[in-house]
Order: C-alpha cells, then structure tokens, then sequence
C-alpha cells in the first residue's frame, strides 16, 4: 500500500471541478492510506469527497509532469493543459479528452484503465454537504422560468471578455416573466432580474458549487464555458432534454465540456461578442428558436 496519492493542479476552479469523477476513480484504483487534494483553491471545493483531504501545491508538484514518485507518495498531476494533445483548439477541455488523458496515466502507473462508461465522468455533486437552504428558499419563491448567466471575466484564453450587461438588460424588458440570474453583479435595475450574491450566503464567498445547484432548477445556462457555466454543466444538467446550454467562445469546439459525447442538454454555441449578436444568441435560446 502507498503511504499517499497527492492529486494536484495549479490552475482553475473549472479545473479541479472536472476531475472530480476521475480522482474518485483513482482513489478505488489505487490503495493508499491518505488521499490528498493540492490546489490553490478554498479547500470546501471537494467537500463533498470527505475521504479526499486538502493540501498546499509545493515545489515537488511539477506543473508539466503527469505523474511523480516519492518515498511511497504518488503525484497525479490533474491539469489537462501539461499536454496539448488533449486540449481541443481554440483551449477546449473536454470529458472525452480527459477521460483519454486519464487512461494514459492509469497505463503509465501499470493500472487497469477507466472501467465505466464515459458519460459517467461528468462531474456529480453530493449537494448535501454544502449550505443550500438559500437557494431552497429562492426557488421557492420564484417557480417560473429562469435563465442563469455566468456573466464574470473569464481568466482564460477561450473567450473574449465582453459587458453581457447591454444585451441582458434588453432582454430581461422583452420578457418580464423569465427570472435573469447573473453570477457578477451589475449595474440593471429591473425586477426579474437577480443576482447570486443575493442569493447565496457562504463565509468564504465561495459559491460555485452553491450555483450549480442552483443550475439544476435553471431552464437555460449562459457562459463562457468558464467558472459558473462549467459548475452548471453536472451530470443531472446534461441528462435533462428541456435545458439549454450556449456558450460564447472563440470555437464552437472549446464552447462545453462534452464535446462529441451524445446527451440530452441542447448545447448552442455563438462567437459574437458585440450587444446585437450576444442578445440575439440568448433571445434565441431562451425561447429556444
């Protein structure tokens, strides 16, 4: 038995998010008497994977390795961007490209390769274990439609950052009975239009596993295939034929993280980023024309 494995990445929320199904997996794979998480987000991330506990990146934990051996300790880098082969142009990380990325780790280790189906590698949250009676209580009060759209910068190269507030603004006045939830605040002032923070109540103020919950009750998801727009993109999302995911990316093939898999959300993709475009692609969606 190994006296540890140290799953680590030092890069994005989104990141850690979708190796979530595959740390798992190792974790039955490979016999050890600690497992352990390094990254430099709030460690609740992957509260819901109690036996996986936090620690910090150090030096040991190279950014471009994909595997390190010490004294008994296993170091699985789970970045996908340490290789281009599995990265899709235009910075597309994807369930099927890491499921490939994942498979040559297990082969170099000597371990037997991933053994469910592919689709079961979409991220799945035990919401359980995080506080959302504010979201409970939210939609609990507003029953009808509503549209949820991760409007913050995005930190990497996929997408252009553009104001969504325009284009949202005119869209929440041609249909006062769909709810607009925005993950960033805003400068609209209308009615059915809401912001997470005046939703969600956590001490940290991390709330992105509090949104994806939130995704669950959303008929249409809007992003730039980054921080809460990846968090909406959990297994219950991609099994419900009435939800609609768009995505504004550089390329259509960097716009969701399942990219050729065959699943029941609608996925839609637009590369516009002027206020015309960006209120026809969700007017569109919305109203799923």
């Amino acid at each position: 038995m190994n006296d540890a494995v140290v799953f680590y990445n030092h890069f994005g929320n989104g990141d850690i998010f979708e190796s979530r199904e595959f740390v798992k997996e190792y974790m039955e794979k490979i016999p050890a008497k600690d497992y352990y998480y390094a990254h430099g987000k709030p460690p609740r991330i992957l509260a819901d994977i109690p036996e996986l506990q936090f620690t910090d990146v150090t030096e040991i934990m190279d950014g471009m390795n994909a595997i390190t051996l010490v004294n008994g300790t296993i170091y699985i880098n789970t970045w996908i961007g340490r290789d281009g082969r599995y990265v899709l142009p235009g910075i597309g990380c994807t369930v099927e490209k890491l499921y490939e990325m994942h498979n040559d780790i297990l082969t170099a280790l000597g371990i037997r390769r991933l053994e469910k189906e592919m689709f079961d590698y979409i991220p799945n949250i035990d919401y359980s274990y995080y506080n959302i009676s504010y979201v409970q209580e939210f939609l609990d009060d507003h029953p009808k439609q509503k549209v949820l759209i991760s409007n913050g910068n995005v930190y990497s190269n996929q997408a252009v950052n553009f104001d969504f507030t325009p284009a949202v603004d005119m869209l929440a006045k041609v249909m006062p009975e769909v709810t607009f939830i925005l993950t960033q605040d805003a400068d609209i002032s209308r009615d059915n239009v809401i912001f997470t923070s005046d939703i969600i109540e956590t001490d940290d103020g991390f709330d992105l596993n509090e949104i994806s919950y939130l995704s669950i009750f959303c008929d249409t998801h809007v992003g730039r295939s980054s921080g809460p727009h990846v968090f909406a993109q959990v297994r219950e999302n991609w099994l419900d034929s009435n939800k609609v995911s768009l995505s504004f990316t550089n390329m259509e093939c960097a716009s969701h993280f399942v990219w050729r898999l065959q699943t029941n959300m609608k996925k839609r993709w637009s590369g516009s980023t002027d206020v015309a475009g960006v209120y026809q692609a969700m007017f569109d969606a919305v109203r799923r024309i």
